[in-house]
């Protein structure tokens, strides 16, 4: 289930079309009625260009002016998908005079043109590089405090600004992104912009939310409603703050209301992509409240418009939502369609993380539907792009903490440099008190031998000082700060000490049994709780010179390297009924836990064929996802494989379903603990 992010909220927002809040200033600036068409250009490009063009002699009178309407025109294009040669040509024609008449906002007029375009065809990368190119040429112009310079195009600062956040947040860079927001809102504050202020104080709330600071998050919703008043187009973008804020907290009901209420009050002010981008967000209510049909419903009201204007980022969430409708509705067909209707559009790039979850909604989908060998297929891929997400949030999270390292060596390196300071002026203090006496030059040379031994030793202090914080860091990046189990990072520097084609000992792979159903209907905190309850059962049912790996969101390992073929059995059924057996104990009251386990002592019986651990991790795996499709609750182990080469085992790995009604795969089934009644609702 998929929805419009609340950056993605705000920038078809701030592009809408009916008059925004009242200005506190006159519109008789140029640039101010420009900004008023730009806005209108959302909803009614055709107008708005209409109405420009009948500003056309006054806006021909001087240079600056006919560059300035070549800019609002570029922006109204870009904000459809059918506009976007006429923008990139406008673009091309700022750049051009950026050159001749050596004026580089007008290139980063160009360049904000260019990211508005890549947005609407959801290329983020390109709207990221170009923002941030944008960004680093105007926002100079408005340095300080207080009052902003003239010479500060903060509209087109915001506006780079709120890009940049954006494509900072899908790449999973949050302090990078979080600084951006903090800058954009602080930029509208000072000009005095209640439209944009409006935006920035909705964004800001979700993302303190986050980060569990509601206190803070709730007086920022509480000043931008003070904001809007009575105006209904204001009081549809709180309301779409208002519902992200009660995704993060779980509350879909709550939040299926506030995104209708922000459609009402759309639809009334006139903004009719508001209301549909709105309808697809409520559409992804509905599906996590099990009502496809009412999601379908949603999507082909809204469907009309993101067409109108083909804005491919909207139109991808909206195909994924309809393809998930039609899977629950069991209209397969429709739903494949839709799918890769979905899928075709845009370009992600480095957005991983949200294809990852696209894919594992749609998988969940099919495999509910019973389309098993299709969800399998999701599953892999999604699984490929799940890690891919896991490195670049482990590479940022190393890049801050490098920062933070840097910023302390070179606090050390200047405290060491004010020190050698004080040191020579000592010394040319006891050189010139040598021209009084030798015996006060000799002591004076005693004393600075003296403070030299004591700085040298506090030298070596701070430098051991270093390498513990050193050693500490790269400690701390290879254990799960949730749960405080090894990580991936830690996990594949164990196997870099195997041989690398010979892999022994034995993988356990588990998997908790319905855990987004915990976080939809519990919270996400109750997930967290979950989530470390089996991470402290898992350390209390294997053995000392086992290790535990918080693999990845709710999966684990556990690598047993000399554990006997005749004990891996007992291992993983002790950790099965271990996890299963106690319920965890919640704010909410008690909570059965179930998981899954696939496991397999390597190289597997009877041939002993050599492998690499990927391959190992690989086919636990998919004994995992048999034991998910064999109904949950349950460890599926793999005996023996009945295979001669390496070449084999690789084809076993391409279609291990088919591998094992061949023969080739040989599995034991351990089943779970069956109680009659579970707090969640769902059978084990």
């Amino acid at each position: 289930m998929m929805r419009l992010g609340w950056q993605g909220a705000l920038m078809q927002a701030a592009w809408l079309g009916l008059l925004p809040l009242q200005m506190a200033h006159a519109e008789a600036n140029l640039e101010a009625r420009l900004d008023r068409l730009v806005l209108q250009g959302n909803e009614q490009p055709e107008a708005a260009l209409a109405q420009l063009q009948a500003l056309r002699p006054e806006l021909e009178r001087t240079p600056h002016t006919q560059r300035l309407a070549w800019y609002a025109q570029a922006q109204i294009e870009a904000s459809r998908g059918s506009g976007a040669a006429k923008a990139r040509a406008l673009a091309d024609r700022l750049r051009a005079q950026s050159s001749e008449a050596k004026l580089p906002a007008l290139a980063a007029w160009a360049d904000l043109v260019g990211a508005m375009v890549a947005e609407t065809a959801g290329q983020i990368d390109t709207t990221g590089g170009l923002s941030e190119r944008a960004l680093a040429v105007l926002e100079p112009d408005c340095g300080g405090t207080g009052a902003l310079p003239e010479a500060c195009d903060y509209r087109s600062v915001w506006r780079a600004l709120r890009m940049s956040e954006r494509f900072r947040a899908s790449t999973g860079a949050r302090a990078q992104s979080d600084a951006l927001l903090g800058r954009s809102l602080t930029l509208a504050e000072r000009a005095g912009d209640d439209f944009r202020l409006i935006q920035s104080l909705g964004a800001q709330a979700v993302a303190l939310l986050r980060q569990h600071e509601n206190a803070a998050a709730e007086n920022l919703m509480v000043r931008a409603q003070a904001l809007a008043g009575e105006d209904p187009h204001a009081l549809a973008l709180v309301k779409m703050a208002q519902a992200l804020m009660s995704d993060i907290k779980g509350q879909i009901e709550a939040s299926l209301r506030a995104r209708l209420e922000a459609v009402s009050l759309a639809e009334k002010a006139g903004a009719v992509r508001l209301a549909a981008m709105q309808r697809v967000n409520a559409s992804d209510n509905y599906l996590k409240l099990h009502r496809p049909a009412e999601a379908l419903i949603e999507a082909r009201r809204a469907l009309p418009v993101v067409l109108e204007f083909q804005d491919q980022r909207i139109e991808r969430t909206l195909r994924l939502n309809m393809a998930m409708s039609y899977t629950a509705m069991g209209q397969i067909a429709s739903a494949l369609t839709e799918m890769n209707k979905g899928r075709s559009l845009g370009d992600p790039g480095k957005a991983v993380g949200r294809q990852a979850l696209e894919l594992r909604e749609l998988g969940e989908a099919m495999a509910r539907a019973g389309q098993h060998r299709q969800a399998l297929a999701l599953y892999h891929e999604e699984r490929a792009l799940s890690a891919k997400a896991h490195e670049a949030l482990r590479a940022s999270a190393m890049q801050e903490l490098g920062i933070k390292y840097d910023s302390l060596r070179l606090a050390a390196d200047l405290d060491l440099l004010q020190r050698d300071r004080m040191l020579q002026a000592e010394a040319l203090a006891n050189h010139q008190l040598a021209r009084q006496a030798w015996m006060a030059v000799a002591l004076l040379m005693a004393l600075s031998v003296v403070l030299a031994v004591i700085m040298v030793k506090r030298v070596r202090e701070a430098n051991r000082r270093l390498a513990a914080s050193h050693a500490l860091l790269r400690a701390q990046s290879e254990r799960d700060p949730l749960t405080d189990l090894a990580n991936r990072r830690h996990f594949m520097a164990v196997m870099e000490q195997q041989a690398a084609a010979h892999f022994e000992g034995a993988l356990l792979m588990v998997d908790i049994d319905h855990f987004k159903h915990v976080n939809d209907r519990h919270g996400h905190a109750a997930g967290d709780v979950v989530i470390c309850e089996v991470a402290r059962r898992l350390n209390e049912a294997v053995r000392t010179e086992d290790l535990v790996v918080r693999w990845g969101g709710e999966e684990f390992l556990i690598f047993a390297p000399d554990v006997p073929a005749d004990q891996l059995e007992l291992l993983a059924e002790r950790v099965l009924f271990k996890i299963c057996d106690t319920p965890a104990t919640l704010d909410t009251g008690p909570l059965d836990i179930t998981v899954s386990i696939g496991f397999a002592r390597f190289p597997l019986p009877p041939h002993q064929v050599p492998l690499r651990w990927e391959q190992a991790v690989n086919l636990v795996d998919m004994a995992l996802y048999t034991a998910k499709s064999q109904g949950r609750n349950r460890a599926i182990g793999i005996s023996s494989v009945h295979v001669h080469e390496a070449g084999k085992l690789q084809a076993i790995e391409s279609d291990f379903e088919q591998a094992r009604q061949n023969g080739l795969v040989e599995l034991q089934q351990i089943v779970g603990p069956v109680r009659s009644t579970l707090s969640t609702g769902w059978a084990v």
